[in-house]
């Protein structure tokens, strides 16, 4: 790759013209092919599952509606690792991680919950609290007024204290943190490690550093193969969360075809 320190250029076009065409010289260098086929069969199958699932569901049909989006936003991230896989995305991947593990954990901890559709409509209704929260802390946003906070905290005490929404409330109403729920749904282990390796990429840390430097110091390019790891760990959430939706909605599916696609996440462990 064409260093910037080594070259002279008047303007940021001139630059590009010589840099943008050594930069994906370079990546499309950086590649590891049972890595990039493992996220592409995982997308397709995902997809392919999707399709029609709504009218496949035998139980809990009353929690549909507001449980299928939180799938539907795991497709978008297994479309995302395929981008990020292929330009070395290293914060995308990281983020992507994050977002799909928490989703697997929020949704089991509902399907295991006592009122699974109490605790989902909470999830749902907490987009409202959000916006509210938003529109109160706002300088540019117009504020709630005391009368529709107050209707709002009447109707979500959860969320408020007397009349006052309360800040950095947490979507199930009960004060369960994300290591709380990991620890109910039995993934404490992989909450520690998760949450360890992803925090510094999504608060932002002079940390970060650790995760983009290489042997020629710090580079804006992700390293090849923690960029697989974070895509790899983040679509295998996604493949699980599907299946555990499957089956506590009682949908029928082939196991085999989605054994024969985790083969090639063994291939990658294997290349490390």
């Amino acid at each position: 790759m064409v260093s910037s320190e080594e070259l002279q250029f008047s303007s940021w076009q001139e630059y590009w013209k010589t840099v943008g065409p050594a930069l994906e010289k370079f990546i499309v260098g950086q590649h590891n092919e049972p890595a990039s086929q493992y996220l592409l069969s995982s997308y397709a199958y995902y997809s392919f599952s999707l399709e029609g699932l709504p009218k496949k569901i035998q139980k809990h049909n009353e929690l549909v509606e507001n449980a299928y989006p939180l799938l539907m936003q795991l497709q978008d991230i297994l479309r995302g690792n395929l981008i990020a896989q292929d330009q070395l995305l290293l914060t995308n991947a990281g983020l992507n991680l994050r977002v799909a593990f928490e989703i697997r954990v929020n949704l089991r901890f509902i399907y295991q919950h006592d009122t699974p559709a109490v605790i989902l409509q909470r999830l749902s209704d907490f987009f409202d609290y959000e916006v509210l929260m938003g529109r109160k802390n706002s300088p540019y946003l117009e504020p709630p007024s005391e009368e529709e906070e107050k209707v709002f905290c009447r109707k979500f005490p959860f969320w408020a204290k007397g009349d006052r929404l309360i800040s950095n409330a947490v979507w199930n109403g009960d004060g369960k943190t994300a290591k709380d729920i990991c620890d109910l749904v039995g993934m404490s282990n992989e909450y520690q490690s998760i949450f360890k390796m992803t925090s510094k990429l999504v608060h932002g840390s002079p940390l970060i550093k650790n995760l983009y430097r290489n042997c020629a110091g710090l580079n804006s390019i992700g390293n090849l193969e923690t960029v697989t790891m974070f895509a790899a760990l983040s679509t295998h959430h996604a493949m699980e969360s599907l299946h555990e939706f499957f089956d506590f909605f009682g949908v029928e599916y082939d196991p085999l075809p989605y054994a024969l696609i985790q083969r090639h996440m063994l291939q990658i462990e294997e290349l490390k």
